[in-house]
């Protein structure tokens, strides 16, 4: 099959914009002469699963099908009435001229199985990663490693552990695309005729009753996970204060009767902090027996 014609550049994705779509800026620096630095999760066993037929999918290779599948999938001049078969071809060479030649020769069937393995995992990784949003004190870092954990668990077999999520460059360009977010997946329309849009067709009720159960299983894991993770920090905090009143106490505890001038100012003056800070706390805590406040106070010990 022939490429279509590439034009010269130097950026494997600035020199074809998507402008219809909005993608992190930071997929522009992923180089795939060193997978290890943009991908830590990527391992070489990990990655060995796909040389298969031939040569490894590099993180640019990967990026740029998803680049080629979201352009064509969601162009509505192109994307309407094809068949897979057009479809396809379509999406290939858009995948060309992205790479520019810079690539492995691949058919257009290595970019519709690597797409599927791709679609797969990410698709299941956006899930395990909604079911962590909006809990309490889960801020973006704690959802991200809340659904990397889920999804080694996900993939666990009977004696061996589950593998780690090798797609997150992919997940950062497909989490904003209206197919993969799961508060518009039940509104999305296919872009492509039905032979292509089998993808989201709706499932059967075995296999609806399934998934319900599976999303189900997947966010109380992510409650178990947080609530660890929130008793951690609870004890971690717990630590602070005891190692907080322990320094308190020695600064009170100083004798600057016999200290040099310059000490015994200083630790005057600590001594003094000290004293307010735990007043003010005092006044607080009284003014909340009595309802009049909030109680929000601690120490400020300069």
């Amino acid at each position: 099959m022939s490429d279509s014609n590439p034009e010269s550049t130097t950026c494997l994705f600035s020199s074809h914009p998507e402008p219809t779509l909005s993608r992190s800026s930071s997929l522009m620096s992923i180089d795939s002469s060193s997978p290890a630095e943009n991908d830590s999760s990527r391992s070489a066993s990990s990655r060995s699963r796909f040389r298969g037929r031939g040569q490894t999918w590099s993180l640019n290779e990967e990026v740029s099908l998803c680049q080629a599948w979201v352009h064509i999938s969601e162009n509505p001049v192109i994307g309407t009435s094809q068949s897979k078969a057009g479809f396809w071809k379509s999406t290939y060479d858009h995948w060309r001229s992205i790479v520019n030649n810079r690539s492995p020769v691949r058919s257009i069937e290595s970019l519709e199985a690597r797409w599927k393995a791709i679609q797969y995992d990410v698709s299941k990784f956006i899930g395990f990663v909604e079911a962590a949003k909006g809990r309490s004190g889960c801020n973006g870092g704690d959802e991200i490693n809340a659904a990397r954990q889920l999804f080694r668990e996900s993939t666990a077999a009977a004696g061996k552990p589950g593998k780690e999520f090798q797609f997150m460059h992919c997940y950062e360009y497909l989490k904003e695309c209206q197919k993969f977010n799961t508060r518009y997946i039940q509104k999305a329309q296919p872009a492509v005729t039905e032979s292509v849009a089998d993808e989201v067709r709706p499932i059967g009720n075995k296999k609806a009753k399934a998934k319900q159960a599976e999303e189900q299983a997947n966010k109380r894991k992510a409650d178990e996970l947080l609530e660890v993770q929130q008793e951690l920090s609870k004890i971690a905090r717990q630590k602070l204060e005891v190692a907080q009143e322990a320094c308190e106490l020695e600064i009170m505890s100083k004798d600057t009767s016999v200290m040099n001038p310059i000490a015994q100012q200083y630790f005057m003056m600590r001594q003094q902090q000290v004293l307010d800070a735990y007043m003010k706390k005092q006044a607080q805590s009284q003014s909340v027996s009595n309802g009049d406040g909030d109680g929000d106070a601690g120490f400020d010990t300069q």
